[in-house]
């Protein structure tokens, strides 16, 4: 019975939909069938106790006790409940949506040429559209109303106020710009896979949209702009001006855009960003922290898993890395209690890498060994993670085991197929590196205690191999402590 549609369906409610649906199914207009009501009452205690099994025969019995069991006369009831929990889902859905609903009325109101009600309603619509702040959908919202109303004056035969083709082409203009936002947030999302998954896609459609952009009413519209500057600079991450400019316009508009929209373009600008960190442009740790101080003011932060995990792992780090201790750790307390599933793991992870920056490697190993491995959730998380508690251990000159997990470590890695083949090698050679790194080492070490510094010069050229290996490479992880490390046993052999 817990394989069924109805059970995958009815163990998605949360605690308020569970009394809500109990008043959708007692609504007369909605349900009349009192066995449907009495089966959903034997099935809510069973969506709590998980451990619990019930089948069909239990239920049947329970509902219809001096009944043989019938599958087919259960089933009838079964996919009642079922359309009804659909639809009152998709009723709870539509409470929220107020231009939906609105534009719903508008649609009735028009077919039933209740003229006054109609202009009523539209002006209501209007007014209220003045305050509401931008997405794509505003501008899909205002065509559909105003094609409504263009259809009222067809039918009325009404004149406009306005002249007929001034109106006529502003409702033209809104839904090319509905449009031409889908399409410039489709080609970010292109970009994005063809950079994860090394896949290549037809674009065609961009040169009309490089062009449109810089057109009427186009290029006067911020949110037009704001996304196409974020397609500018995510096509190549080498527009730092662009960029900057982009920032500008972002912190400009802020409190002009939909939660939604503002997190994705703040995500745009920390992508960018995080490219340059990577690159070496260490004057970006500055600019991301600046983009992460604007998503927790507006409390955009840790609204779903993945990034949970990868806003979390960018601030943690990027924090440190900057030598911005005092904040990080403070950071990682006051959101230790605003992190939903993995709040433990997160917590865990921070303080590991607010430790290793502390250069308190022990208790930075201690609280990496506690996070569980969330790779499901986040593939890049757990590389991360994997490879700083490494660090971490190579910085105690671990000797038990460190070995065993580089090589654990490179097999799983190996077994990852949601990450690019670009992604994977550079991970690769990252271990491939520390692997070398902590032979040398331990080859000068014995060197120097068995046979003093006279017996060094031959380490140099082993060195000289790992360091063309580190410079000829890229996607490299934590590349500068790499090379940290290499220039700590070059001052080791002088």
């Amino acid at each position: 019975m817990r394989n069924s549609k109805i059970f995958r369906l009815l163990s998605t409610f949360s605690k308020e939909e569970i009394k809500q649906f109990d008043l959708f199914l007692q609504s007369p207009y909605l349900n009349t069938e009192t066995i449907v009501i009495d089966l959903w009452h034997i099935l809510k205690p069973y969506l709590q106790k998980t451990q619990l099994e019930i089948t069909n025969e239990i239920i049947f019995k329970t509902l219809f006790s001096n009944r043989s069991y019938d599958s087919k006369y259960l089933s009838y009831y079964i996919s009642r409940l079922t359309k009804l929990a659909e639809e009152f889902l998709v009723f709870e859905v539509y409470k929220q949506k107020k231009e939906l609903k609105s534009q719903t009325l508008l649609q009735v109101l028009l077919d039933r040429r209740l003229d006054q009600d109609f202009k009523t309603q539209h002006n209501k619509i209007s007014k209220a559209r003045k305050k509401e702040i931008i997405s794509p959908e505003y501008f899909l919202n205002i065509y559909d109303e105003e094609y409504l109303y263009h259809e009222f004056h067809q039918i009325t035969g009404e004149p406009y106020k306005d002249p007929f083709f001034n109106h006529f082409q502003t409702t033209i203009h809104h839904l090319d710009t509905y449009f031409l936002l889908k399409k410039l947030r489709l080609a970010l999302e292109i970009i994005a896979f063809e950079k994860m998954y090394s896949k290549q896609f037809e674009t065609a459609f961009m040169s009309e949209v490089d062009t449109l952009v810089n057109q009427q009413p186009y290029c006067d519209n911020h949110l037009v702009q704001l996304y196409y500057y974020a397609y500018k600079i995510q096509r190549t991450f080498d527009e730092d001006d662009l960029f900057l400019e982009f920032k500008g316009m972002i912190i400009q508009n802020q409190n002009n855009l939909q939660e939604a929209e503002l997190k994705e373009l703040l995500h745009y600008a920390i992508n960018y960003v995080t490219v340059q960190i990577i690159k070496g442009k260490n004057d970006f740790m500055k600019e991301s922290l600046i983009l992460y101080g604007m998503m927790e003011n507006h409390q955009l932060l840790f609204h779903n898993t993945f990034n949970i995990l990868s806003d979390y792992l960018n601030i943690v780090s990027i924090a440190c890395r900057n030598n911005n201790l005092v904040w990080a750790k403070d950071f990682i307390e006051r959101n230790k209690n605003k992190l939903p599933e993995y709040s433990k793991d997160c917590y865990h992870y921070g303080l590991g890498i607010y430790h290793f920056y502390s250069k308190n490697f022990t208790k930075a190993t201690d609280h990496l060994n506690l996070v569980y491995d969330v790779s499901k959730a986040n593939i890049f998380y757990e590389i991360n993670r994997r490879f700083i508690l490494i660090r971490s251990m190579y910085e105690q000159n671990n000797q038990s085991n460190i070995l065993e997990l580089l090589k654990v470590d490179k097999e799983w890695v190996k077994r990852q197929k949601t990450i690019s083949k670009e992604q994977k090698t550079g991970y690769l050679i990252s271990i491939n590196i520390l692997v070398k790194l902590y032979n040398l080492r331990k080859g000068i070490n014995d060197d120097i205690f068995n046979k003093g510094k006279v017996a060094l010069p031959k380490r140099q050229k082993q060195l000289n191999v790992i360091e063309k290996m580190l410079n000829n490479a890229i996607n490299l992880m934590a590349k500068g402590w790499l090379n940290e490390k290499i220039n700590e046993l070059q001052e080791k052999i002088r």
